[in-house]
């Protein structure tokens, strides 16, 4: 198969991101018309996702896109539904939290692997440092979004119970 017909836009990855960047606020300032999701279907990869970002001259002669996720359909696949969003978060992760802005020194870049980033990934992979692992069991990730909403709703009601 010839690299011109290798890949495809995946809107999978696409909608998968676009649910996480609702339920979780940490990823408010992404704009993720300006990322674009490739399904790759017949290169070999051992993880499931891979991002890149533009270099110079392609954003500075109109590129629309700043972000690349690579999405490996031979790993993609054989992955649970809940595997696929965590792989999504992580992708989310890594972009950096003001690539977005031009203005920005860190426009267009992405996180430097650290602790903290891979403690978020952790964190909504329920402790699972495997999850990436085929057939491994891990919990819904928009189950603990959906858990964060109902602590912050008791919290406003015990404020609100508080201030009366």
């Amino acid at each position: 198969m010839s690299k011109e017909q290798d890949y495809s836009t995946d809107m999978e990855a696409q909608n998968i991101a676009t649910e996480l960047q609702e339920r979780f606020p940490m990823f408010e300032n992404h704009d993720l018309s300006r990322v674009v999701f490739y399904r790759m279907k017949e290169k070999k990869s051992r993880v499931p996702t891979k991002i890149t970002t533009t270099k110079f001259p392609f954003d500075a002669i109109g590129g629309t896109y700043i972000y690349f996720v690579e999405v490996y359909a031979k790993v993609w696949d054989f992955m649970s539904d809940e595997q696929r969003k965590i792989a999504i978060f992580e992708v989310l992760v890594a972009m950096h939290p003001d690539g977005f802005d031009e203005e920005s020194n860190n426009y267009a870049k992405l996180r430097k692997r650290d602790v903290d980033e891979y403690s978020e990934v952790l964190c909504a992979a329920q402790g699972v440092y495997n999850w990436k692992e085929q057939g491994m069991k891990v919990t819904d990730i928009y189950e603990l979004a959906r858990d964060k909403e109902e602590e912050k709703e008791d919290l406003s009601e015990v404020e609100e119970t508080e201030t009366q």
